[in-house]
């Protein structure tokens, strides 16, 4: 999988291999050509910081988008990880 750049250690600590990783600075054409030749099952992009979408629809890969902070929804730190636990599968809700 792939990750912006904020999400890696996320990904990492959840148990992913991650094989690219973009960000924050804007992808370039050559960049996300790049990365979509890498061929990812999944890509974590950043809700706050998405830059994703163009690398997904090359590669035909999985894109969900995490939260880094709270919204009005979301108030606690724990409410942020069960919402981007729950996009991710881990768990069901």
């Amino acid at each position: 999988m792939i990750a912006q750049i904020y999400m890696t250690p996320v990904a990492k600590w959840l148990g992913y291999q991650v094989i690219g990783e973009y960000g924050p600075e804007e992808l370039t054409p050559t960049k996300v050509a790049e990365l979509a030749a890498l061929k990812p099952d999944l890509i974590i992009d950043n809700l706050h910081m998405p830059q994703g979408q163009g690398i997904a629809a090359i590669a035909k890969s999985t894109r969900i988008e995490l939260r880094t902070y709270p919204d009005t929804s979301q108030k606690t730190l724990q409410d942020i990880w069960k919402d981007n636990a729950k996009k991710l599968g881990i768990i069901v809700l």
